[in-house]
């Protein structure tokens, strides 16, 4: 019978498995017989232990419920007694049922914790207040807690005992297991061999065969005598070799045939790839060139086509980046006018807040824009410098180009963190990449300062075109209407009415064109910082209502309401220049409500150190568009040719200057068709909160002009008329000159009580020249002067010594009112209402002499305070009273 080789196997394993698991089963249900035995028994003493501790905690709760009794007769106590009491028996009862077997436990129980469980149980009721059973339960807890403790000790000992017989079980049960593995391991070894034996000889005669054409050398194998698939294998094999050796000799000829044209071949290839490597080296040169001048072309075009310097110096700086592959740079324009290089575009710096501008005797950058060329530096690996671009990042190399195109523009620095250096080809790469930077950078420049320029240009053209037109407009209005009405006055010569009429509006639009010229003055001195400024304590409420009272008249449609703040701070500021802004604002308010309607002025404090003004209409509203414009100088609202409201467009750019000069700020909320509310700002300055004002004001006792004599000096023979008249009917005499030797003459020989002084006259001695003159001259020296000029000179006026300053146009009333306060001051007396201001002679004084003066005499009259002053210490314009 033939049998197979898998079948043997198969027969030797079954018997090999059904061996063990005889052995196994056996070994099994040995083990869980002696396993079940020991574990029964730990199980019972570990019980035991656990019931022991719940006995010993209710004999203990027992124990402790009976002192409690006893001690306060509390018959939960008794309760709480008797519970622990059963539970402490059943416990017990529990305990001998495990122990049957163990004697001496038994003993233990039955002898000593079961006899006390029953004395507590006798002595419960009888012990409270009894100190003989207190003693005796004391001693006979003791007994129990030492019956406990051997009782205890003894089922250790038992738990200790059953542990050494499962131990010593679980060593048996191991040799067991490991008699058995080892007769399932003899007897595999046994099966195997016997399986081996039979069949390994064959195979080995094969293996041999096969190891033989492994090396190329074919031998036939001798038949073997075997039943299984090695006979087939052999007779296989054997036929193989046969067929390989056939095969081997017609392989080989053919095979000597092909390795003669390998090597031709072989020959003919080598030349090819020599040639292809040339091929390839020349196309990449090419290639690499072409790229390049490519790159080239195409930046020099961008940067060509960008005019714009922002964008241009972006896409500059970004292109060299790229072309040198730097990680880290800066782009640097040059600064002519401070000398430094400052930081435009920057990449990767840590802290570019301390590069951001570079003197040209500072670092690596400066020394590139100052020397003109390339500067290329390398690092040692790893070197850490915080100084030039790296911040804190380990740099292997840098390069500096300077951008120049004529002169210095700027510098780019990169740096790189891989590249150990720059070769002497990508330096000069990025050399010429820097010169068209330059170039393109130079045309750039060169177009932000022609449109600069041309901007420049425009808006003056613009300026001149609207001040030509705004003066044409504007100023011959009046023109016209003086003109018109002086005509009608020569040629018609109408009724006392008509002519009161003509002269009133001739008045009246005199008045409005010295205000336009004023207005143009004033934005002049402004922007020419020549204007005046003369601070003194002011009240903005009294100032508010003076400038209301004068506009109150303009217009039977409008009313006005003034609300403000009670207990403001005086302010210490230029009245004259608050009230014109007043004046500003409160005309546009009329001029820009045609249909009338409520003007509110509002006062207020709006911080701790500034005080408030608004000014509110309900008028035409100002365009949301517009208001951004609405302080620049010449812009309207309605700017077209056919203007329905007149207007130059300075007012409020004058207002905006003015009180900017004034340390303050004006702003405007309006909504269109609505009105306009305009708020400015003033700051205090320390001026004293508290304002002393009398229920009626203060005022000074006016000096009688009687026959006292004023010297006008003044070349404008009209100027000089209308001061005569205006002097004349206050009831002063005037003599006049109208050049500088004849007024030093009439001055010295007529002793005036006061000098009206122009500053531009003809002749060797201007208005400045007579002053100083004057002054020197003691005889001379304290007779006031009243400075009257075109020129807003004020500051330069009073320091020099005049009393006052008016500025050319002012009124007959403005003049006659600087007379009258110079002489009153000049003449070293002052009323003041002594009635109604009792407590006024102490500050009054103190004001005085704080400015100066001597206080010669204080009169009390029953309503009136004279302060007499000492005129020999006075030296109007000194000074010791400016």
């Amino acid at each position: 019978m033939k049998l197979k080789i898998q079948t043997k196997i198969s027969l030797g394993f079954f018997s090999v498995i059904t061996a063990m698991a005889l052995l196994i089963i056996g070994g099994q249900i040995y083990t869980n017989i002696i396993t079940t035995q020991a574990r029964t028994a730990a199980n019972r003493y570990s019980d035991a232990v656990n019931l022991d501790a719940k006995l010993i905690v209710e004999i203990r709760s027992a124990e402790t419920a009976v002192k409690d009794f006893w001690a306060e007769g509390d018959n939960l106590r008794l309760v709480a007694f008797r519970n622990s009491l059963q539970k402490s028996r059943r416990y017990l009862g529990q305990l001998k049922e495990l122990l049957t077997k163990d004697t001496k436990a038994a003993a233990i129980i039955n002898d000593s914790i079961e006899p006390y469980l029953d004395y507590l149980d006798s002595v419960v009721s009888k012990g409270k207040g009894n100190q003989q059973l207190t003693k005796n339960l004391r001693r006979r807890i003791n007994s129990s807690i030492k019956a406990e403790s051997l009782f205890f000790d003894q089922l250790g000992a038992m738990n200790s005992q059953t542990m050494n017989s499962y131990i010593n079980l679980s060593r048996r049960i191991f040799k067991i297991t490991f008699m058995l593995i080892l007769a399932i391991a003899l007897l595999s070894i046994i099966v195997g061999h016997l399986i081996t034996k039979s069949t390994t000889a064959s195979l080995r005669i094969l293996t041999k065969g096969i190891r033989s054409a492994s090396t190329g050398k074919y031998v036939l194998i001798e038949e073997i005598q075997t039943s299984d698939e090695v006979k087939d294998l052999v007779i296989a094999f054997n036929h193989l070799v046969t067929t390989v050796q056939t095969n081997e000799t017609v392989l080989q000829h053919k095979n000597e045939e092909l390795q003669a044209q390998d090597e031709e071949l072989t020959a003919q290839n080598e030349e090819i790839l020599a040639q292809q490597e040339e091929l390839q080296q020349a196309i990449a040169s090419l290639t690499k060139h072409e790229e390049l001048l490519s790159g080239l072309y195409k930046f020099s075009q961008t940067l060509t086509q960008t005019i714009e310097l922002d964008d241009l110096m972006e896409i500059a700086f970004n292109g060299i980046l790229n072309e040198a592959e730097a990680q880290i740079g800066a782009f640097f324009l040059y600064n002519s006018e401070s000398g430094m290089l400052e930081m435009k575009n920057r990449i990767g710096l840590l802290h570019p807040e301390k590069l951001s501008n570079i003197s040209l005797n500072n670092s690596l950058t400066g020394r590139a824009g100052l020397q003109k060329k390339v500067l290329a530096v390398s690092f040692p690996e790893g070197q850490l410098r915080s100084i030039g671009l790296r911040g804190e990042l380990a740099m292997a190399s840098e390069i500096y180009l300077p951008l120049f195109h004529g002169e210095l523009l700027g510098v780019i620095a990169l740096g790189c963190t891989g590249k150990k250096e720059f070769s002497v080809e990508e330096q000069k790469r990025l050399s010429s990449l820097a010169d068209q930077i330059a170039v393109a950078l130079h045309n750039s420049l060169a177009h932000l300062e022609i449109r600069r320029s041309l901007e420049r240009i425009q808006e003056v053209d613009q300026l001149k075109s609207e001040l030509i037109n705004t003066v044409s407009h504007e100023l011959r209005t009046p023109l016209a209407s003086i003109y018109g009405f002086a005509e009608l006055l020569l040629q018609k010569h109408p009724g006392e009415t008509k002519a009161q009429k003509y002269i009133t509006t001739i008045y009246n639009e005199s008045l409005r064109l010295s205000g336009l010229i004023n207005n143009f003055l004033d934005l002049q001195r402004i922007e020419n910082r020549h204007l005046e400024i003369n601070t003194t304590l002011v009240d903005l409420c009294a100032l508010v209502k003076s400038s209301v009272e004068i506009y109150q008249g303009q217009s039977s449609l409008h009313d006005f309401k003034i609300n403000c703040e009670p207990d403001l701070p005086q302010i210490n500021t230029d009245s004259d220049r608050v009230a014109q802004v007043l004046g500003n604002l409160l005309s546009n308010a009329i001029k820009y409500s045609p249909a009338g309607g409520l003007i509110e002025i509002t006062v207020y404090r709006s911080s701790v150190k500034e005080v408030a003004v608004a000014v509110k209409d309900h008028g035409l509203g100002i365009p949301a568009d517009a208001i951004p414009n609405i302080f620049h100088p010449f812009f309207r609202v309605d700017n077209s040719d056919r203007r329905q409201i007149g207007g130059t467009g300075l007012g409020l750019a004058i207002c905006h200057k003015m009180i900017r000069v004034l340390g303050g700020d004006i702003g405007v909320r309006s909504e269109h068709g609505k009105g306009s509310v305009f708020t400015f700002l003033l700051p205090i300055n320390n001026a004293s909160a508290i304002r002393e004002r009398t229920a009626g004001g203060e005022e000074t006792t006016a000096t009688s002009p009687g026959d006292k004599l004023i010297v006008v000096v003044e070349d404008d023979p009209a100027m000089a008329e209308l001061m005569e008249e205006s002097l004349n009917s206050a009831g002063y005499r005037t003599q006049f000159t109208d050049n500088g030797p004849e007024a030093l003459a009439l001055i010295e020989r007529q002793s005036p009580e006061a000098i009206i002084l122009d500053l531009i006259l003809p002749g060797p001695y201007d208005g400045w020249e007579i002053m100083r003159r004057l002054k020197k001259d003691k005889s001379t020296a304290d007779i006031p002067i009243i400075i009257s000029s075109s020129l807003d000179q004020k500051r330069q006026g009073l320091e020099l010594g005049a009393a006052d300053y008016l500025v050319k146009p002012f009124s007959s009333n403005k003049l006659v009112e600087s007379v009258n306060k110079v002489l009153t001051i000049a003449s070293g007396v002052i009323g003041l209402p002594g009635q109604r201001r009792p407590d006024i002679e102490g500050p009054i004084t103190d004001l005085l002499k704080a400015k100066g003066f001597v206080v010669k005499e204080i009169i009390k009259e029953p309503d009136l305070l004279v302060v007499v002053l000492d005129n020999s210490a006075v030296h109007i314009g000194s000074e010791s009273n400016k």
